[in-house]
């Protein structure tokens, strides 16, 4: 699918992930949001991802559009790009499926509601399985 937006400059992308890199650390990092290690938007295809949709602030960019930026500047990354892992990483990248529109300043509501109840689990177990040492010791 050819999209109507443009194909973003090579420094475009680069200036959208050291600003991405800024707004994470301050916003996101301490909910545990994942970003991928790396100084260039290139470094690996979540972080063009990233860039393309920070870079396109505010509007909605079809995940083909997506593939075919990151293509070009990765060509062996192949064809379909599987944006919506980036949820899985934290990222708020919207609820359409195949439209991403980015919110770099809070992590996605599945990220939050996944790791707190991951944090709950955990605290209830490590209260049952001290209650079990306690009851029989």
């Amino acid at each position: 699918m050819k999209s109507n937006q443009q194909i973003p400059t090579e420094e475009e992308l680069q200036i959208a992930w050291e600003k991405l890199n800024q707004i994470y650390q301050r916003y996101l990092k301490a909910h545990n949001v994942k970003i991928p290690k790396g100084k260039s938007f290139k470094s690996s295809s979540k972080s063009t991802w990233l860039s393309i949709l920070h870079h396109f602030e505010k509007k909605e960019v079809h995940k083909d559009h997506i593939s075919e930026i990151t293509q070009t500047y990765i060509p062996n990354s192949g064809k379909d790009h599987q944006v919506r892992h980036l949820k899985r990483d934290g990222w708020d990248i919207g609820p359409k499926p195949g439209i991403h529109k980015l919110n770099p300043y809070n992590p996605s509501d599945e990220f939050t509601t996944t790791t707190d109840y991951k944090n709950r689990t955990l605290i209830i177990n490590i209260f049952l399985n001290l209650e079990f040492f306690i009851c029989y010791n």
